[in-house]
């Protein structure tokens, strides 16, 4: 191609070209402008920009004195105390290039090892049912309190009974008529011993006296329960005064106050268990006391509570159960919030200070009538204090004198009772000593001079309880059969609670060392630390369930088995004319008034012990008894078989009688059940009120004949 031709490609075509390099530079520019961000998506946002802005701001206003002068070098001291300060100050170590002096020799003493922990033993469980003494919060009555009083039993006149002649005239025996109360009044040296029992009667009866009526002339009889049967609680205050209380000020038109106590039913599982402190502390003390750094205060055991689980053992064997079977129970810490915030009070403990500790035993709750000592107790832990048992060893007759008996000037018995009496005082006052001193004891404790245990104790007594309510969380239910165990927290001595008694890191076993450091690091990072250790698990306990909410008791035997033997071919057959009649009470919780309902009921064989009657029940608050009208009690009990009542000749004059036995088929428990009257005697007075009826009122001739026979044998010869 020549330059001509060039020259006209370039003449024809350069419009084209110039086209083209506009086209392609436009596009460049399309291009650039299509890879900067967005201007919505820049820094350069008016907020953006403003909240820079306040920070700069910000930053320039907060003054920096103090990392400025930090970088300054330290203001030579003015005064001595400061120049003192300043030369205390440790210069840091690892500045400067150093070299041991000598070498560094081995720590020689035994190093710090966990100790050997035991778990309590002897877990012991029972299911208790009984009314509880509550706070009334907003309460101004409850069912009870609203029940009418029961009407005074009846008196019954006494029949005459035949005299036995064979007594002699003077120094015989005492007459057979002469009563209980008469016989106390001559031994108290009160009154005179021919008072007839009616003016006795009459003396206790205003008195409030053993028959359990109060009243006054022209007041109606209020009967009460017995208070051999009252085992439970004593409420604080007087009950009459807690129920006046709602009655206000004003009379019977002023706003009912709120009640201070009111009685609700408690159903719940109780657990002891014995800890064996002893051996607990022996282990302490042979792990820590030859260590370096051994501190008493520390190196102890310091008990922080317990943690209980529960397994339900209706449907397998407790060797089946497997970890996931067992659930949490309420540990320590949830019992003390019963009894500060649920309970009103508690109940008296009866196990000694010195087998208790607050974060082990539980208190007992305030329950009414009810006899807590069976399930507050463990065989194990004794029921006297150490000191009552060290002294009965040193001293097993307690300090008795006996009477001098050959001296005819001192008067009969007093010797032995000065004796005793001296001896009395003389224990109160060691008592009372060494109280004190354990008293100064405990507050050398409390100020840190605390030593190691000289005497402990065998065991530590483990209490706790799991209560059935339908608003706890997974609580017993009942007729379920359950196990459960039970393992004790204590503060870790490699790791305690208190910073400052820490052991140093060299004082630690390899062992304890790797199980310390990461609770360390813990501890720095969420300012929590985790000092507790755990006993290992009892073994499971025997299987126990909730108890049941009807009872059965027997009573005498009130018509023994008329039975006659007959001759038929040539055989003797014991032809019974008519069957055994006795009677019983079948009692029956009742939720809303927190008492056991009874029914008493006479029996024979095929009797069904079901009745719906107006029962008599005891106001758990105030222990009156009340009636409480169509009571349906019903238990579906069964009399097979009753025996027992035939009168034992033991001695002519004694109406001894062989105890009765009833043999029931009881269909809430599926079986066949035995009750005895004697082992029923206590429950069966108690809901029967049997002691509550008064004594059959005797004739004149016969009170006449009691009084002249009492003078008579007060005579001298």
């Amino acid at each position: 191609m020549d330059s001509d031709s060039i020259k006209q490609f370039f003449a024809q075509h350069v419009e084209k070209m110039v086209l083209v390099g506009i086209a392609a530079f436009s596009l460049f520019l399309i291009y650039q402008g299509t890879s900067y961000p967005m201007f919505k998506d820049t820094e350069l946002q008016p907020e953006e920009l403003e909240t820079k802005a306040s920070s700069v701001k910000k930053s320039i206003d907060d003054p920096h004195n103090e990392a400025v002068l930090a970088l300054l070098p330290p203001e030579e001291p003015k005064t001595y105390p400061q120049r003192i300060a300043q030369l205390q100050k440790q210069i840091p170590f690892d500045e400067y290039p150093h070299r041991a002096l000598e070498q560094v020799r081995e720590d020689l003493s035994i190093k710090r090892i966990d100790p050997k922990l035991v778990a309590p033993i002897e877990l012991r469980m029972t299911g208790v049912l009984g009314a509880m003494a509550v706070r009334g919060g907003r309460n101004t009555t409850y069912p009870a309190m609203e029940l009418e009083d029961a009407e005074p039993p009846e008196v019954e006149e006494e029949k005459p009974k035949s005299r036995d002649r064979r007594r002699g005239r003077r120094g015989g025996s005492e007459p057979s008529n002469m009563g209980s109360d008469e016989m106390m009044m001559m031994m108290m040296g009160g009154g005179d011993p021919s008072m007839g029992s009616d003016a006795l009667m009459g003396m206790e009866s205003q008195e409030g006296g053993p028959m359990g009526l109060g009243a006054m002339g022209g007041m109606s009889v209020t009967r009460r329960l017995e208070p051999k049967y009252n085992r439970g609680t004593t409420v604080t205050g007087n009950p009459q005064q807690n129920m006046g209380a709602a009655m206000g000020a004003g009379g019977a038109n002023a706003k009912p106050r709120p009640l201070k106590t009111i009685p609700q039913s408690a159903y719940f599982i109780a657990g002891t268990a014995a800890m064996p402190h002893e051996a607990l502390v022996e282990s302490y003390k042979l792990t820590f006391e030859k260590t370096k750094g051994y501190k008493p205060m520390r190196d102890r055991p310091i008990y922080l509570g317990y943690d209980v689980q529960r397994a339900d053992v209706s449907k397998k064997s407790v060797d089946e159960l497997g970890e996931d079977d067992w659930v949490d129970v309420d540990g320590w810490d949830r019992m003390n919030l019963f009894a500060l915030s649920w309970w009103d009070g508690y109940a008296p403990d009866v196990i000694p200070a010195d087998y208790r500790d607050p974060k082990l035993t539980a208190l007992i709750p305030p329950l009414l009538i009810y006899d807590f000592t069976h399930f507050a107790t463990h065989p194990k832990i004794p029921l006297k204090t150490m000191m009552e048992i060290a002294r009965e060893e040193a001293d097993p007759l307690g300090n008795v004198v006996a009477p001098n008996i050959f001296d005819e000037d001192a008067e009969p018995g007093a010797a032995g009772r000065g004796a005793a009496a001296a001896g009395a005082n003389g224990m109160m006052g060691n008592e009372m000593g060494m109280e004190m001193g354990m008293g100064m004891g405990m507050g050398m404790e409390a100020g840190g001079m605390m030593t190691a245990e000289k005497n402990p104790a065998e065991f530590k007594m483990v209490r706790f309880y799991d209560f059935f309510d339908p608003r706890f969380k997974n609580p017993p239910q009942p007729g379920h059969d359950y196990v459960y165990r039970v393992r004790v927290k204590l503060e870790d001595p490699n790791f305690p609670e208190n910073p400052a008694l820490t052991p140093s890191l060299r004082s630690l076993s390899p062992e304890v060392f790797a199980r310390v450091v990461p609770k360390i690091k813990a501890a720095e990072s969420t300012k929590k630390r985790d000092f507790v250790i755990h006993t290992p698990w009892s073994e499971p306990s025997s299987p126990v369930r909730l108890p049941r909410l009807v009872n059965l008791y027997a009573g005498p035997i009130t018509e023994p088995a008329s039975t006659k033997d007959v001759q038929i071919e040539n055989h003797e057959v014991e032809y019974v004319r008519s069957p055994p009649k006795a009677k019983a009470v079948a009692t029956m919780w009742d939720w809303r008034y927190a008492v056991a309902v009874p029914a008493p009921l006479d029996i024979q064989a095929g009797s069904l012990l079901n009745d719906k009657l107006d029962a008599e029940i005891v106001d758990p608050l105030t222990l009156v008894v009340k009636t409480k009208p169509n009571s349906n009690v019903r238990s579906n009990a069964v009399v097979l078989d009753i025996t027992g009542g035939e009168p034992l000749e033991l001695h002519a004059e004694d109406e001894l009688t062989r105890p009765g036995m009833v043999f029931v088929f009881d269909p809430v428990d599926g079986g066949l059940k035995v009750l005895e009257e004697i082992d029923d005697k206590f429950d069966y007075n108690m809901y029967t009120f049997t002691d509550d009826k008064p004594k059959p009122k005797q004739s004149n001739d016969m009170e006449m004949t009691d009084m002249m026979e009492a003078e008579y044998m007060q005579m001298g010869p």
